[in-house]
């Protein structure tokens, strides 16, 4: 186990937020784990209904890039229960220290704190660990998207420091964009009358999803995504238990199309902006999702326009919630976002070390309809966890990011904060009584797949 020294969160006075108490605080973590050398400015936000409760909870924000406040909307969800809920913006995110660009003039008189290799995923678990150790009474940890990947990365490092790790749709890089990770999807919309007449003849459907996102020459960034796939997923399913998660899938295929398009101007004009139209004007079913497309894209639409570079440097915009604090221009930044990007996502040796606690319970939170976390590598990463315990809770007719709104998971609070034998029985019965109601689908919008995608 890798051990660090303790730090003290330095918390601001308690101030009414809603029906709850939030306090706002500062954790000074070391730039460079390994040899302590420089210092991080950690961001955190404490919420609870008492200021007596020692039932701690961290919630780890997805993206890369996401900020904590995100969260705030859904922390009544938390709170009632009895935890003390914290968010924390992790290193080179929102309120804390940020990846200053150091190549950019405008930055030279100005002491840069920080280098890019200080932004890594081990890096940012060990400032995890330091908020968990500062706690006294019991510290779960909950990871959502790339904050599960997160979490079980600090977990790995730290196997007996959380009583509960819960991992929604932990992001797993390796085999995202396996073309068999649709097939779930593909397979119940056949089932479903109105899914598969919107789509037409699945089969073909298919064959032109993984053509148009594949092929340089077939997407040509133009109206396919945004109107045909983008909307109809915004508006996702409506079930009996009003499930609206299927605009997961709109991630992987805008990643894949910023880096295969071939005509730059059709990319910003049809692509950026219809996804920000679509976002500012709430289609997305939980204003949390609005905000996390914004902040999660807000760094790619950076790196996608650099594509239409106009021979002078333009000014970057302001006010951005990146992973940059700001920048000089266009050209700069782009360096500099490569830089943080390669080391953010280059793999070290231990990202990928399975976790080993005998005090842990883990719990994995996943949608069949998922493409961000495709459900069979996550259920092939889990058979290599060892823990306490460990659960597979599979939504079938569910796709992204399910915490803290998806049906049953009271049970799964009330397990984890009350008992464990009583509630868990009954948490896999009712998960089990929801994957028995088919799936509803909602294509509302007036544009078919069908019709324009072959």
């Amino acid at each position: 186990m890798f051990l660090l020294a303790q730090q003290t969160v330095y918390w601001g006075k308690p101030k009414k937020y809603k029906d709850m108490w939030r306090e706002r605080g500062i954790l000074t973590t070391p730039a460079d784990h390994e040899t302590g050398v420089g210092k991080m400015k950690i961001y955190v936000e404490r919420y609870a209904n008492s200021h007596t409760t020692t039932n701690n909870l961290i919630l780890l924000a997805g993206g890369p890039g996401q900020r904590s406040s995100v969260w705030r909307a859904d922390l009544p969800h938390f709170t009632k229960f009895g935890w003390a809920v914290y968010l924390m913006d992790q290193r080179g995110v929102g309120r804390s220290t940020r990846l200053y660009n150091a190549t950019d003039r405008t930055w030279r008189r100005r002491k840069v704190p920080s280098s890019a290799g200080d932004y890594t995923i081990t890096s940012t678990a060990h400032d995890v660990a330091l908020l968990a150790q500062s706690l006294t009474g019991k510290v779960s940890l909950l990871g959502v998207s790339y904050g599960g990947l997160l979490a079980a990365r600090t977990v790995s490092i730290y196997p007996n420091l959380f009583a509960w790790l819960i991992l929604d749709s932990p992001s797993m890089i390796r085999g995202r964009f396996h073309p068999s990770n649709d097939a779930l999807f593909w397979a119940a919309c056949s089932e479903d009358q109105h899914c598969s007449a919107k789509i037409g003849s699945v089969p073909a459907a298919r064959r032109a999803y993984h053509r148009v996102m594949t092929g340089r020459r077939e997407n040509q960034c133009t109206a396919k995504l945004s109107m045909d796939l983008v909307r109809p997923l915004l508006r996702g399913t409506v079930s009996d238990h009003q499930n609206g998660r299927h605009p997961s899938m709109l991630v992987v295929p805008l990643m894949l199309q910023a880096y295969k398009c071939s005509n730059p101007s059709f990319f910003k004009s049809r692509i950026i902006t219809a996804l920000r139209r679509i976002t500012q004007s709430g289609r997305i079913r939980e204003g949390r999702h609005t905000h996390q497309l914004h902040d999660f894209y807000n760094s790619w639409i950076c790196v996608a326009e650099i594509f239409s570079y106009p021979h002078r440097p333009r000014q970057c915009r302001r006010g951005l919630h990146t992973v940059a604090d700001q920048c000089g221009n266009w050209q700069h930044y782009y360096r500099a976002y490569e830089v943080f990007r390669r080391a953010l996502y280059s793999p070290d040796r231990f990202l990928y070390n399975p976790i080993k606690t005998n005090r842990t319970r883990v719990v994995v939170l996943a949608g069949a309809l998922d493409l961000v976390t495709p459900p069979p590598a996550t259920i092939k990463w889990l058979a290599n966890i060892t823990a306490r315990a460990k659960t597979l809770l599979l939504y079938n007719d569910m796709g992204h990011a399910l915490a803290p709104t998806a049906p049953c998971l009271n049970l799964l609070f009330r397990a984890i904060t009350l008992s464990a034998r009583r509630y868990m029985p009954l948490l896999r019965r009712c998960l089990q009584k929801h994957n028995a109601c088919k799936t509803g689908w909602n294509f509302d919008g007036e544009y078919s797949f069908a019709r324009n995608w072959w």
